[in-house]
């Protein structure tokens, strides 16, 4: 039941937040259902702990070190807290 587990959260990572690696840069891209509000969790990158939030409207990352990744395409260095809007524009819808 823990491997059921665990890849309900992979399928939500990758899925929902759109968390991803491509030649060697974290990429996020999320896109919440309609219905959800919230999606949180913690991240390891590169022996980095990082904390992801989505909502609808934002995308909150925090980090205790200096972080490269790519948010919707656009490289961005993280060091504390960070927030992104996520305007309709911006992100993909899921249905």
């Amino acid at each position: 039941m823990k491997a059921f587990g665990g890849l309900i959260w992979l399928g939500a990572v990758q899925g929902f937040a759109g968390i991803s690696v491509k030649a060697g840069e974290l990429h996020v891209t999320p896109s919440l259902p309609r219905a959800w509000r919230r999606l949180a969790f913690p991240f390891c990158w590169q022996g980095q702990q990082l904390h992801f939030e989505i909502t609808q409207a934002s995308l909150t990352v925090r980090s205790d070190r200096a972080v490269r990744l790519l948010v919707n395409n656009t490289a961005v260095e993280i060091e504390g807290e960070w927030t992104f809007s996520l305007s309709a524009d911006e992100r993909r819808e899921a249905k």
